[in-house]
């Protein structure tokens, strides 16, 4: 098989009034049919966001829906793994709003897309194997970058868990301090009830003496 007939087709279309804009077809002959499958596959996805890959009879149709403005297509012989169908589409969203003027505001027409953007983005993709490289460069940089993030969470787990602590130390010096406080005013009320218990008894004990003590003397005074 020709690798360069991998990608058959490309297209680039305002959403959702299905107006394709811009498109490349590998065989000018089959440009209509291409056309035709995208659109009415287009139709059958209504307003879902995000990217999607349908396979049909001999082809894979790649579609990625952006921003609610537009939906960029590609379609591929099966044998092209869906995976590179993906990573594609998203180096043309990536290419469309960096070369076509107003893309970023919505605002693009058919006019600002440059003749060749589709041709050359088909042409520098077609072959599965160069593309296997650059995507096995991708893939080590994102591996790198999950690690890092991985990293970066770990280190913002430790900084909670030392937050914690010292929240919790905060607290228990904060208990601490209150339960001593507390200790000292229960220490100053059980000194003063003894006080006064003290000196109730003492009172009891001078009455009981002049009631015993006071008729006695009375009566060796007579």
């Amino acid at each position: 098989m020709d690798t360069g007939d991998n990608l058959k087709y490309f297209a680039i279309i305002d959403y959702p009034s299905y107006e394709i804009m811009s498109e490349y077809s590998k065989k000018s002959s089959e440009r209509k049919m291409n056309s035709k499958i995208v659109l009415d596959i287009l139709t059958t996805i209504g307003n879902k966001s995000g990217m999607q890959v349908i396979p049909t009879e001999d082809t894979n149709c790649c579609i990625m829906v952006e921003g609610g403005k537009y939906a960029f297509a590609c379609l591929s012989n099966p044998q092209f793994a869906q995976r590179f169908c993906r990573t594609v589409l998203t180096e043309l969203k990536v290419a469309f709003y960096q070369q076509v003027p107003g893309a970023a505001e919505h605002a693009a027409k058919k006019e600002d897309i440059p003749s060749r953007l589709l041709s050359d983005f088909a042409l520098k993709h077609s072959n599965p194997r160069d593309f296997d490289k650059v995507a096995e460069a991708n893939n080590k940089i994102q591996e790198v970058s999950i690690k890092l993030q991985e990293e970066l969470k770990k280190v913002a787990g430790e900084k909670e868990k030392l937050e914690d602590l010292e929240l919790k130390s905060s607290e228990m010096s904060a208990s601490a301090k209150g339960f001593e406080k507390s200790s000292a005013d229960l220490e100053g009320m059980m000194k003063c009830r003894n006080y006064k218990l003290c000196f109730i008894i003492g009172c009891v004990v001078v009455a009981i003496l002049l009631y015993i003590f006071v008729p006695i003397i009375k009566s060796a005074a007579s």
